[in-house]
């Protein structure tokens, strides 16, 4: 008899706990889906460094044309190099870019937003293997350019 008392309650203690699951799941889906999948180990030394499509000239062109100067850097005659970290996956694609040194008055989100907005790289090489590559970038503030 005591059994038929508690069934009620464990099947609306169930119901109950239920939703809040699903919820945290759905949340935990659509993270997963904004984020590119990539696994592996990530390099910082490997036999063929990732590479800016077109080459070193062809980046520092990106730069020259994407790159909006801070209006509070050229107010306080700000320059210098802004260093930013990033993964270049096996697909090409930038992940996880990171301020490694900055120089403050908004150009280190600025060189951050351009890294971001890269096109994809060429991939890194180990072994004649593509795999993930941790690249360090300097980007340079100059208000005389």
């Amino acid at each position: 008899m005591t059994y038929i008392r508690f069934v009620p309650l464990l099947l609306c203690l169930l119901f109950c706990f239920n939703k809040p699951l699903s919820a945290q799941s759905a949340v935990a889906q659509d993270l997963l889906l904004r984020e590119p999948k990539q696994t592996g180990e990530i390099y910082t030394v490997v036999d063929k460094q990732p590479s800016f499509p077109g080459g070193p000239s062809a980046l520092q062109d990106y730069i020259r044309r994407n790159q909006i100067y801070p209006e509070a850097a050229k107010k306080a005659n700000i320059s210098g190099r802004v260093f930013v970290a990033f993964i270049v996956n096996t697909d090409g694609s930038i992940q996880n870019v990171d301020l490694l040194k900055g120089i403050g008055m908004g150009c280190d989100e600025e060189a951050i937003r351009l890294v971001k907005r890269m096109p994809k790289w060429i991939p890194g090489k180990l072994d004649s293997k593509i795999v993930r590559v941790k690249y360090n970038l300097p980007i340079l503030f100059d208000m005389a350019n």
